[in-house]
């Protein structure tokens, strides 16, 4: 997950880091409760359909299926929108669970090791990064690396998030129950 042995990943890194991993799973058994509730079928039956899904890919099935179930669209979109947030920060959360983490060139940062070694031109996709990432709110290619104190806030804007999405969607009859 990171790399313990680096004097800059400390254990305040790895606490931020469990509180972005924890809200991303969080929004995802929200999502699970969700689509339970819309669908009919039960909890246990929808997890088990959709362990093996990515967040996005999670996030699509459940969007298409409040658009199955005739929601009105303005509960849709408001869904969507809460689920924007940790969309855009899914480079973020997967960096943190597959990979090592290192001090970075900027003062008291950190970053992903892979960013530290060979050209960053290397690793870029084909659509504009940039772009997308000022669309999404989350990294571009200004913003490879990450301060305590901007761990911190996206840990808390992610668990702000969770809170309100959840008691929109309980109080929208959109999930009986969140577990989480």
């Amino acid at each position: 997950m990171s790399d313990q042995g680096s004097p800059q990943v400390t254990d305040r890194h790895l606490l931020q880091f469990g509180r972005i991993v924890q809200a991303f799973a969080r929004h995802e058994v929200l999502m699970q409760a969700m689509m339970a509730a819309v669908s009919g079928a039960d909890a246990e039956s929808i997890r088990v359909l959709t362990a093996s899904l990515r967040f996005p890919e999670r996030r699509d099935a459940l969007l298409a299926l409040l658009r199955q179930h005739a929601v009105p669209v303005d509960r849709i979109e408001q869904v969507r929108a809460y689920l924007q947030v940790p969309s855009s920060f899914m480079a973020l959360r997967n960096d943190i669970v597959h990979a090592a983490w290192t001090e970075a060139t900027a003062p008291g940062s950190i970053w992903p090791v892979w960013l530290s070694h060979g050209p960053r031109a290397a690793i870029k996709p084909v659509r504009d990064p940039a772009a997308r990432a000022k669309e999404l709110g989350g990294r571009n290619e200004d913003r490879l690396s990450y301060t305590l104190d901007d761990l911190t806030e996206i840990g808390q804007n992610l668990t702000s998030n969770y809170s309100g999405m959840a008691a929109y969607v309980l109080g929208a009859g959109l999930a009986r129950s969140t577990d989480g």
